[in-house]
Order: C-alpha cells, then sequence, then structure tokens
C-alpha cells in the first residue's frame, strides 16, 4: 500500500474544503468577489475580515502590479510551495518581491480574475483565472493562502494547463 505524502495530505485536505464549503460566502457558481475580480472584495460581510483583508489587498495590487502595496501584505518570513511537487519557490519577502518586480516589469498585460474563494479558519482559499502569464491565454490556477496576525505568511500554488 502507497504511503500518503504531504502533496496527497493537502490534495485531501483542499477537496474537503471545497466539498464541504468550510467557510464559503458563494453559492454554486460564481463567488460575489468575482464580479469585483480586479479587488478581490466579496458583498456582504464577513466575520473572517483579519484573514480576508491581506489576501483581498494583495490581488488588488496584483492586477495593479503595484509592487510595494502587493508585497506589504506578506510576512517576512514568506514561503511560497508549489503544491503539486511539494517543492519551496521562494522564501523571504526580498526573494518575493524581487521574483514578483521581474514578473510584473516583464508582463504588462498581468491579470488575475477571481473565480471562487473559500474561507476556512486561518486559511483562503482562491480559484483564479490568470490571464498575460502566457501569452493569448489563460491559466487556471489555485492558491492557498494562510494568514496570521493580519499577514500572507506562506502560499501554495496548483497551476492548471492553459486555456484560450
Amino acid at each position: 500500500m502507497k504511503k500518503l505524502n504531504l502533496v496527497d495530505i493537502w490534495f485531501a485536505v483542499l477537496l474537503m474544503i471545497m466539498l464541504l464549503g468550510c467557510g464559503t460566502n458563494a453559492k454554486p457558481g460564481l463567488h460575489p468577489a468575482a464580479s469585483n475580480s480586479s479587488s478581490g472584495t466579496p458583498t456582504g460581510t464577513n466575520n473572517n475580515s483579519r484573514v480576508l483583508e491581506p489576501v483581498k489587498k494583495q490581488l488588488a495590487a496584483y492586477n495593479q502590479r503595484k509592487l510595494k502595496q502587493f508585497v506589504a501584505q506578506f510576512s517576512p518570513e514568506v514561503e511560497v510551495y508549489d503544491l503539486k511537487t511539494g517543492e519551496l519557490l521562494m522564501q523571504g519577502k526580498k526573494a518575493f518581491s524581487i521574483r514578483y518586480a521581474k514578473l510584473f516589469k516583464s508582463r504588462p498585460e498581468l491579470h488575475c480574475k477571481l473565480v471562487k474563494r473559500i474561507i476556512c479558519g486561518n486559511f483562503v482559499i482562491d480559484e483564479e483565472l490568470v490571464s498575460g502569464m502566457v501569452a493569448g491565454k489563460k491559466v487556471h490556477a489555485t492558491a492557498i493562502y494562510q494568514v496570521k496576525d493580519g499577514l500572507i505568511i506562506k502560499v501554495w500554488f496548483i497551476k492548471a494547463k492553459s486555456s484560450e
């Protein structure tokens, strides 16, 4: 029998959260925030505002390519992972800032559209469609943000195939 590794466990947790709708503030279909996808601002009230606030702010800054405001939403010790491989992609605010400065400069059409958002405890899970990353295509992705003390401390990305 195969032992589960960390990636398998995270996929199982993500699937359970999505199936159970833990903390989702959306009905089936698009999240209310999808209509205001540049800011990620959901309609209605939310008891998880301390967890949600840095995620909303980083999405808005990302779409406007405002590096300083974007990076300000992350912990000095931020860790970013590829969930499929478990690979640590970057660690620390300096490496994070350098990588996104290059990305924002090299991809002026970069835009992330929020499709669905789930909030569970101190985790925010965003389903996204990213344009401007690959010429003429949209990248379907999921980002999982772990928030502590009003800052994002860890991020896990799952990227699917690009589509037109």
